[in-house]
């Protein structure tokens, strides 16, 4: 049989985790706000091809609106990741929102998201997180 964690062990343990889900909230939510780039690009080609004015806007309409929303996820996101890197308490509660949000968004967003949840409703986080 294996030996319980020794409460300090258990500490060093967490610390890493909520490094390590940190720098996962930046690198995903920077990919997001890439991806609203994308389609903003994507709606100004679309404007160029399409000759209908209600196409139009009915394109621009949606697709600002998703990117606007991948932006302000992604922005929250990057805050959440420095806020838990920095081990700041407001992070915790941000970081699960995000990754209750997240848990929408597949595979990779999903997986996220288990993690966040898994690592910041620990005891040790809390105890980590509120110091």
């Amino acid at each position: 049989m294996t030996e319980p964690l020794s409460p300090q062990r258990a500490t060093r343990d967490m610390e890493k985790h909520v490094t390590v889900l940190g720098a996962f909230f930046i690198a995903f939510h920077v990919q997001e706000i890439l991806a609203s780039g994308i389609l903003f690009i994507t709606l100004v080609g679309l404007s160029m091809f399409v000759r209908g004015a209600g196409e139009v806007a009915v394109a621009s309409a949606v697709l600002v609106g998703a990117a606007s929303l991948l932006v302000f996820l992604g922005l929250a996101g990057l805050v959440a990741g420095v806020g838990l890197l920095k081990r700041q308490a407001w992070s915790r509660v941000l970081g699960l929102v995000l990754g209750l949000l997240n848990l929408l968004n597949l595979p990779f967003g999903t997986a996220l998201g288990i993690y966040a949840i898994w690592v910041l409703t620990r005891d040790e986080a809390i105890e980590l997180l509120d110091r």
